[in-house]
C-alpha cells in the first residue's frame, strides 16, 4: 500500500501544481505533502474501505463497470444555464479481467461560460482509482497568486473531493471520488471560485453513485 500512497501523492501534485507551473508553487506544495505522507493510517484504512466495499458488490454479481450509456444517464443534456454541444465522449473499454467505462459532456450557457462534466467507473479497477485519486481523502490546501485548492469532505460514505480555482484564468474544478469506485470531474471558465462547479456537481445524485 506504500508503494500505491506515494503515487497517489504524485496524483495530488499533479492536481495542486500542474505541468510547467512555477518552482515556488511546488515548493508549496511540497510542503504540504510532507504534512500528508503522516496521515499514512488513514490511507490504509480507506484501503481497507475499499476493498470490502468492492468485496461486497462481488459477492452481489457486480464485478464489472457500468456501460458508458449507465454512465451517461448520470449526466445531464442540460443543468443550471448550461446546455450540452456536440456528441458525448464515452466509451466502455474490456480487456481480459481489467474493464473501464467512462462518459464527458461538454456544455456551453449563454454567459459564454464553458463547463464539462466527466464519469469514470473504476469498479473491476480500483488500484488506478486509488492512483488517480486517493489524495482527495487528505487534508491539504493551497493559496497562492496563481491558485486556491484544497479537499473538502462530501459528506458520502468512502467518498471525498478536491476543489481548485485558478484565479489568473478563471477556471473552477471539483474532483469527487465517490464510494472507492467513480471518479467525478467538473470543470467551468468564466468563473470567480468554485461555487458553481460544487452546484453542478451536487445536482448529479452523488449519493446513488457513491452507494453503487
Amino acid at each position: 500500500m506504500k508503494g500505491v500512497f506515494l503515487l497517489a501523492m504524485g496524483s495530488i501534485v499533479g492536481l495542486a501544481v500542474g505541468c510547467g507551473e512555477q518552482m515556488r508553487q511546488a515548493q508549496e506544495t511540497a510542503k504540504a505533502i510532507s504534512s500528508v505522507t503522516q496521515k499514512a493510517p488513514k490511507v490504509e484504512t480507506l484501503q481497507q474501505q475499499f476493498e470490502r466495499r468492492q468485496a461486497e458488490r462481488r459477492a452481489r454479481g457486480d464485478t464489472t463497470t457500468l456501460h458508458y450509456e449507465k454512465l451517461l444517464d448520470y449526466i445531464p443534456t442540460s443543468i443550471a444555464t448550461y446546455q450540452a454541444v456536440g456528441d458525448p465522449d464515452a466509451s466502455t473499454t474490456s480487456f481480459g479481467s481489467f474493464s473501464i467505462s467512462s462518459a464527458k459532456r461538454d456544455y456551453n450557457s449563454p454567459s459564454g461560460s464553458k463547463l464539462s462534466i466527466e464519469l469514470i467507473d473504476y469498479n473491476a479497477n480500483p488500484a488506478s482509482l486509488a492512483l488517480a485519486g486517493l489524495g482527495v481523502y487528505l487534508n491539504m490546501s493551497v493559496d497562492n497568486d496563481q491558485e486556491r485548492s484544497q479537499t473538502f469532505d462530501p459528506g458520502l460514505p468512502i467518498s471525498g473531493a478536491w476543489e481548485s480555482f485558478r484565479k489568473k484564468t478563471h477556471r473552477a474544478e471539483v474532483l469527487y471520488v465517490l464510494g472507492g469506485r467513480f471518479l467525478l470531474r467538473v470543470r467551468a471558465t468564466e468563473q470567480n471560485n468554485t461555487d458553481q462547479v460544487k452546484f453542478i456537481a451536487q445536482q448529479l445524485n452523488l449519493r446513488a453513485l457513491a452507494s453503487l
